[in-house]
Order: C-alpha cells, then sequence, then structure tokens
C-alpha cells in the first residue's frame, strides 16, 4: 500500500486515512497523559480546559475536514480520548467538593463556632467558584 504524508496528514492509495485516524488518536492519548501528570497539582479546572483545548483538541481538529471519520469505529477511537478527559476532570473536580464537604463536617464536629454563611463561604473558595 503507497502512503504519503502532506501537512501532517498520512494519505493511502484507496483514501482510508484509517492509519492516520490511529496514529492521531496515539498522539492524543501520548499528550493526555502528559496533560493529566502535569496539572495533577492544578486547582483551577478552566485552566485545565484550556490546555485541553490548546494541545489536544487542536491536534484532533487539525484538516479534519480532508480526514475526517467516515465509519463508527474510528470516530469512537477518537472519542476516547474526549471521554478519557472529561473523566479525568469530572474525577478532580469530585475530589474538590468531597474534600470541602470533609471539612465542613470537620469544623461541624468540633463545634467550630461560626455562622452558615462563613461555612458557606469558605465552601465557594474550597471550590474554586
Amino acid at each position: 500500500m503507497n502512503k504519503a504524508k502532506d501537512l501532517g496528514i498520512l494519505y493511502d492509495s484507496e483514501l482510508s486515512f484509517v492509519e492516520h485516524i490511529e496514529n492521531l488518536a496515539l498522539s492524543a492519548f501520548k499528550s493526555l497523559g502528559f496533560l493529566m501528570r502535569v496539572s495533577r497539582f492544578f486547582d483551577n479546572p478552566q485552566l485545565i480546559k484550556s490546555l485541553y483545548f490548546a494541545f489536544i483538541v487542536s491536534k484532533l481538529e487539525y484538516a479534519s475536514v480532508v480526514w475526517s471519520p467516515y465509519y463508527l469505529r474510528h470516530e469512537l477511537i477518537l472519542e476516547r480520548v474526549q471521554r478519557r478527559f472529561m473523566k479525568f476532570l469530572s474525577l478532580k473536580s469530585l475530589v474538590r467538593i468531597l474534600f470541602a464537604m470533609l471539612t465542613i463536617i470537620y469544623y461541624k464536629l468540633t463545634n467550630y463556632n461560626h455562622s452558615l454563611p462563613d461555612v458557606s463561604f469558605m465552601v465557594l473558595v474550597l471550590c474554586g467558584n
């Protein structure tokens, strides 16, 4: 099978783009793994989302008009990257919410004498809102 690469797109003799999609998904997963390792200690989910769009989505959408997946199998390969990021981001947000709830429980158990608005404000600060 003859292959050619032009402007980052891998063409084959049948114009199926299967190998291009598989290489793209592999590259996106590597970038996502790096993003997840680097942003492990980031508190701002908006920052993580911006990094995801800058480094991974831009890679996934580059020249997609040319190589757009035709088969469902190839669409699912690319959607796995997005699902993995959403899982990472939602678990990160869940941990922040659980930390805020545990802090409130701790203050209630230790009879920390603050009014409800003070505790509510603390939850907003801990959740990043």
